[in-house]
């Protein structure tokens, strides 16, 4: 159970990338080992920064440390292994500490500074966090006084059919201030539930072409719809000239200017 500890802290440039000493609270100190995630307070102002636990007991408690603000659970604790890699890339590379830290450790194991609920206590939050959004459902009937407004009775008839979440109810017209109130007459029921994102929502469901696909298809059929016209026998092929048909949408068709193909001059019957 370490009383003070040597914290390498993030967004530290070279000059000054060194550990710095913090005292840990009775609270944490079970929780803080060499590895450790914390968050701690950094310079005058004592602003939140991420840190990670390279010493610990290196220095004597004294009243001028300042305390850790957060510990990271035991989970997201580096192991010995890991921390052999981190003094590995600080003295070999071109790195700070921390830097080393995120190197070596996968993005969503990772953590950041937030605030807890009160909007004053800095704690650690993880880097990935899971979104929800709002489910309802209908628990009970509409009363009749007073009455009902048509949203909240459109509410009610999408609700029979089952749970919806709050983007498909908005969808609907529906707003958040509407349900609200229906839960507060007891007609709903609000919970939370993971909020399901569609990766494939910009890819079409039908196999059709792209329009570059489609640019080159329409080009190479432009292509095969021109039809040459050639009167003579081929001996004449080097000085009678040619004429392409060129087709047009409307169905007709126009003539291009006639030309005596160069690259046959020479050949004989």
């Amino acid at each position: 159970m370490p009383k003070t500890v040597g914290v390498a802290v993030s967004n530290a440039t070279f000059h000054f990338d060194k550990l710095y000493t913090y005292a840990v609270l009775p609270e944490h100190q079970n929780a803080v080992r060499l590895g450790s995630m914390v968050l701690v307070p950094f310079g005058k102002g004592s602003r939140a920064r991420m840190g990670v636990v390279l010493a610990c007991d290196a220095e004597p408690e004294s009243a001028k440390l300042k305390y850790l603000f957060d510990v990271a659970p035991a989970s997201a604790c580096l192991t010995p292994e890991l921390l052999r890699l981190v003094h590995f890339l600080k003295e070999r590379t071109f790195c700070t500490y921390y830097e080393a830290v995120k190197a070596v450790i996968p993005y969503g194991a990772q953590y950041k500074p937030a605030v807890a609920a009160d909007g004053v206590t800095p704690v650690l939050q993880k880097q990935l966090v899971r979104h929800t959004e709002n489910a309802y459902k209908l628990v009970g009937t509409l009363p009749p006084k007073p009455k009902p407004t048509a949203k909240q009775l459109a509410a009610v008839a999408l609700l029979g059919g089952g749970e919806r979440t709050q983007t498909e109810l908005e969808e609907k017209g529906i707003s958040r201030a509407v349900l609200d109130n229906l839960c507060t007459k007891g007609v709903l029921e609000c919970s939370k539930v993971n909020k399901s994102i569609d990766l494939y929502a910009s890819i079409p469901l039908k196999n059709e072409p792209s329009s570059g696909v489609r640019q080159a298809e329409a080009g190479a059929t432009s292509k095969r719809n021109f039809s040459f016209e050639f009167s003579g026998s081929a001996s004449q092929a080097s000085t009678t000239p040619i004429r392409a048909r060129l087709p047009r949408p409307n169905g007709t068709s126009t003539m291009l200017p006639s030309r005596t193909p160069s690259c046959w001059s020479g050949m004989t019957a």
